[in-house]
């Protein structure tokens, strides 16, 4: 959940997908194939020539 909460601070992810998100939590053992594809989706928009700090896909990896 800690990546998922830098995730929505850098507005990588939106309200819809985040209510998703914390009903699998909730709901669900793991998240659904759909649901880890929105996520990969989100997260390609991650840039690497960004101004702000990037802390790199790494960071963002074990969030599925």
């Amino acid at each position: 959940m800690e990546n998922i909460a830098v995730t929505v601070a850098d507005n990588l992810i939106g309200k819809d997908l985040l209510q998703e998100i914390i009903a699998a939590v909730i709901n669900e053992i793991d998240y659904s194939d759909e649901l880890k594809l929105k996520i990969i989706n989100a997260l390609s928009l991650v840039r690497e020539d960004a101004g702000q700090i990037n802390l790199g896909i790494d960071f963002y990896r074990d969030v599925f």
